[in-house]
């Protein structure tokens, strides 16, 4: 793991964040919301530039990767990865390292799939996978 993923997982666990993603030295961006929210607003807020964004994550399935790839992250840490978030982020040419790695990301009852990862099982690339993501959280908003 690289030094920025080094400090922005410490900062994670310092601050109780879920999501945080910086470049060089600095955090440019935290968050304590749940799920894929976070780097959802990452991904509204264009601070990726040209690249070079690192993001740590407590969890990364293959949504999260779709995203995160979209936000131009190309470094990033979980402490909990689903086996196809791994594949897919090998195949996008992102590094992915964590700490536990899953078969797939449980949905919040543990009774199933994430809702959220399970949109995005026959996604090729990341905007089919974002469009994908969007339309699953309106469904499950009602």
């Amino acid at each position: 793991m690289n030094t920025i993923l080094q400090t922005l997982k410490q900062e994670m666990i310092d601050r109780g964040y879920k999501c945080v993603a910086g470049k060089g030295e600095g955090v440019l961006f935290s968050s304590h919301k749940n799920g894929i929210a976070p780097l959802l607003d990452l991904y509204e807020a264009k601070l990726g530039g040209e690249g070079g964004l690192c993001i740590c994550d407590r969890v990364f399935g293959k949504a999260a990767v779709f995203v995160a790839y979209l936000c131009g992250a190309r470094d990033c840490y979980a402490f909990v990865a689903s086996r196809p978030a791994l594949d897919l982020a090998a195949e996008l040419g992102m590094r992915l390292d964590c700490e536990t790695e899953v078969p797939f990301i449980e949905n919040r009852d543990k009774t199933g799939q994430c809702p959220i990862e399970n949109s995005v099982m026959d996604c090729h690339t990341p905007e089919e996978a974002l469009a994908a993501i969007r339309r699953r959280l309106a469904a499950l908003r009602g």
